[in-house]
């Protein structure tokens, strides 16, 4: 569930609440197919049965888009620079710093 991950400084994208088998909280399935490895998580209980193409439908419907735009917030807002970013700061605050 997203308040045993999401940390400070962090975009967690989540569907918690989108969908009837995470209405309230993460569904703790395990897997999504069978690993055929003895484990309890291989029991019917413990799997996901709403795939998209062998995808959990949950994850599915975080889009590349949606990662994208996650990531450009921390940018646009510039709580975090890129590292061509944070050189062109430098630079400039080096220019700043022997100008007359």
């Amino acid at each position: 569930p997203p308040s045993w991950e999401a940390y400070p400084h962090h975009q967690f994208l989540h569907t918690v609440g989108s969908l009837w088998c995470c209405d309230v909280g993460g569904c703790w399935k395990a897997r999504s197919v069978p690993l055929n490895d003895g484990s309890e998580n291989d029991s019917p209980d413990h799997l996901c049965l709403d795939l998209v193409d062998g995808l959990p439908r949950c994850m599915d419907m975080i889009s590349v888009d949606d990662v994208v735009r996650s990531i450009e917030r921390y940018l646009d807002g510039a709580a975090r620079r890129t590292p061509k970013q944070a050189a062109e700061s430098e630079r400039t605050k080096l220019a700043s710093a022997v100008a007359p």
